[in-house]
């Protein structure tokens, strides 16, 4: 697990490579630090825990911080690590936010995944590779007693969205150029364009969002 120590040395260096940042408190911050910049373009770090924590990129045509659903339970468009993230706010409670402004936001990302000799944008979590990461937050999950205070119909139904979906890596019926890896079949209709639109009530319950 990561420590106190290197989030803040992962953090310093965010805002060293960045045009400006701020910690964002809620979403009118948020959307007060993108109305304020000049580059349309930015990072963002969440802390889930003293030793758990993400980063990202995101822009106008891709706010990936709104699509998280961290702050607002209702689901938008598509992104991949919304599920984990959703299942980390469970398991640890809400994350604070850090968003940074910078032209090369991609390059930045990558270079802090170089730091620690890892392709994907997570710290603190067993996994050198994202399916092994979901899969080890999923059991976490599943300990949890709000799983457990699920009906037995909630659990089948989010059990099979995980397996038929989730991990199934889907692709649009009629486009198959368009994935839907991981987070990103949560995008609203997606589950019902495939014929399972029953699944959306379980996933409601359990990740605690609005379709």
């Amino acid at each position: 697990m990561a420590d106190a120590a290197e989030f803040e040395a992962s953090r310093r260096f965010l805002e060293r490579e960045s045009r400006r940042s701020a910690q964002i408190a809620d979403p009118k911050a948020w959307r007060r630090f993108k109305a304020e910049s000049q580059v349309r373009k930015w990072l963002y770090l969440w802390r889930f825990s003293q030793g758990i924590y993400a980063w990202g990129t995101c822009s106008n045509a891709n706010d990936r911080v709104r699509q998280s659903s961290l702050f607002d339970p209702k689901l938008t468009k598509k992104y991949d690590r919304r599920v984990d993230y959703l299942m980390l706010k469970l398991i640890h409670g809400a994350p604070n936010l850090w968003a940074f402004e910078a032209h090369n936001s991609t390059e930045i990302e990558d270079r802090l995944k170089k730091r620690f000799g890892q392709s994907h944008c997570y710290r603190g979590l067993p996994g050198s590779e994202r399916d092994e990461i979901s899969h080890g937050l999923i059991e976490r999950f599943r300990r949890l007693p709000h799983y457990a205070h699920l009906s037995p119909a909630t659990r089948v139904g989010f059990e099979r969205y995980l397996s038929e979906v989730f991990f199934a890596r889907r692709r649009h019926p009629t486009n198959p150029k368009r994935t839907f890896n991981w987070g990103d079949s949560l995008e609203p209709g997606f589950l019902r364009r495939i014929g399972l639109g029953e699944l959306e009530g379980p996933i409601e319950e359990a990740l605690r969002v609005r379709f």
